[in-house]
């Protein structure tokens, strides 16, 4: 994208609508739609780190993947398809959704914004590997419905780079923690849930935030 959107046009009073290409190579099909805001420690509680100064939320529901659209009026998400309602903070409020709204990860850098892959949360905001919607989080269900994430069609990837031009400029960023479906428990034992890197669980040591997930190859949200 030509246009760079700087980290001082968002606000945390509203959303920003950001059109992103999720998928490339196949026009409009591919592209999607991310709500952003700037973070508001009065009401975003969850641990905050280099990756959650802004809020990105998938467009999706979590119900069936139908888009939602946010009513400023009223603060909150609705999914027109089958009445799914979920709060400013893309919490499930009403309706079917059994959790809330997936997230990407963004990152600043020299006074832009970047979306980076998305991840899924459960009831407490805790991140997880990207899951399909209809697959709940709490409970039982993050054993029931692990990642579908598939290491072996991953590409081949660079090292990811930022500049305030939009420019690669050889700026390495790990990845931060996601949780992950621990291995079946021998019987009589409890399931433990362990964080790992899920760059561990990816295969990879970095993140390409402009190409991996995105593909915002010369642009951030914008």
């Amino acid at each position: 994208m030509a246009d760079h959107r700087q980290a001082d046009d968002f606000t945390e009073l509203t959303y920003s609508t950001k059109a992103i290409t999720i998928v490339p190579g196949i026009g409009e099909a591919g592209k999607s739609i991310a709500y952003v805001r700037k973070r508001d420690p009065s009401i975003d509680v969850e641990p905050h780190d280099q990756f959650n100064t802004f809020i990105a939320l998938s467009s999706r529901c979590m119900h069936l993947g139908c888009p939602v659209r946010y009513v400023e009026a009223a603060e909150e998400f609705i999914c027109p398809c089958h009445g799914g309602v979920y709060n400013f903070r893309g919490e499930v409020a009403g309706g079917p959704p059994v959790r809330p709204l997936d997230r990407f990860y963004t990152l600043v850098r020299n006074g832009y914004v970047y979306l980076g892959p998305r991840y899924s949360v459960n009831s407490e905001l805790q991140r997880f590997a990207p899951r399909d919607p209809g697959q709940p989080l709490d409970g039982i269900g993050q054993y029931l419905y692990p990642s579908r994430f598939d290491t072996s069609k991953l590409p081949p990837t660079k090292p990811p780079a930022i500049a305030s031009d939009g420019a690669r400029d050889g700026l390495l960023m790990p990845l931060p923690k996601l949780l992950k479906r621990p291995a079946p428990p021998s019987p009589g034992q409890e399931a433990p849930l362990h964080p790992i890197d899920a760059a561990t669980e990816a295969g990879l040591t970095v993140v390409d935030w402009i190409d991996e997930r995105t593909q915002l190859s010369q642009g951030c949200a914008g």
